[in-house]
């Protein structure tokens, strides 16, 4: 059901990017707006795939002790009675911790990793992008000997 929406996202915003692209070339005069932004792009590609590989892995891992979470829940609720005749739910409790405190150290994880690629791609975008394009543009309007329109920038 989500595939439909994220293929039309997807699709609008390689053509947004595209486009912003394409008119940066036709109305700018200096082309080397388009260097931080062709830089950026290559080193988002290349973090994005090492972040997909352990993303992947840790998905595989988080579904991996996932499993043994849910069969205890099915086998202990259908034995419910007997656990209580034994007296056996601190036991059960224990075991059904250790499980989750399993599972959840893979999310804690995953959740890291999220923050992980989201404060990198930022720090990219300020070093790569932001910075190069604002010291250019201040540059030369405040100190460059030819007079240029802001509407070509």
């Amino acid at each position: 059901m989500t595939l439909g929406p994220l293929i039309s996202n997807f699709s609008l915003e390689i053509t947004l990017v595209i486009l912003d692209i394409y008119f940066i070339a036709l109305t700018s005069k200096q082309s080397l707006l388009l260097i931080p932004c062709a830089l950026f792009l290559y080193v988002g590609v290349a973090y994005q795939r090492k972040y997909m590989k352990l993303k992947r892995e840790l998905t595989r891992l988080q579904n991996i002790t996932n499993s043994p979470v849910i069969g205890w829940c099915t086998s202990v609720l259908k034995s419910c009675t007997e656990v209580r005749v034994l007296g056996k739910q601190n036991y059960v409790r224990e075991l059904f911790t250790r499980l989750i405190d399993e599972n959840t150290k893979n999310t804690l994880i995953i959740y890291g990793l999220d923050g992980w690629f989201q404060t990198r791609i930022s720090i990219m975008n300020l070093l790569l992008v932001q910075i190069p394009c604002y010291g250019y543009v201040f540059y030369v309007l405040y100190q460059g000997k030819e007079t240029i329109q802001i509407e070509l920038l």
